[in-house]
């Protein structure tokens, strides 16, 4: 887990801001609040944010999105949604898959290396 964190903290550290093009804007389906299997990674998604929390620290993907150094892509397709990072040579893709209406696949994808937890909405 430490290495998810540090991850996310790699391409938050240096942000300037700038248009937002595209904004982020998750589908419906993944809208609300959702917890891994271990209580202790959180998603919240709203219509035009997503936040991801875990051991006392919050990363604001519009935040990162105003960044003159970070570029935030999403691909949106039926039951999946992707949002692909780059920032300071590195490259993440965090990708969620719904399984039902209340559990999703979550993968981190870096560098050949991938993280997967399944997520219940609270």
């Amino acid at each position: 887990m430490r290495l998810f964190t540090g991850l996310l903290l790699v391409l938050i550290v240096s942000c300037s801001e700038k248009e937002i093009t595209p904004a982020i804007a998750p589908p419906t389906w993944i809208q609300g609040s959702w917890v891994d299997e271990t209580n202790t990674i959180n998603y919240i998604f709203t219509p035009s944010n997503v936040v991801q929390s875990s051991f006392g620290i919050s990363v604001d993907f519009s935040q990162i999105n105003e960044s003159d150094e970070v570029e935030v892509k999403q691909t949106i397709s039926t039951g999946r949604y992707i949002l692909t990072i780059t920032g300071g040579g590195v490259t993440q893709s965090h990708k969620f898959a719904e399984v039902d209406g209340s559990h999703m696949n979550y993968s981190l994808i870096q560098g050949g290396v991938s993280i997967s937890l399944l997520f219940t909405k609270k």
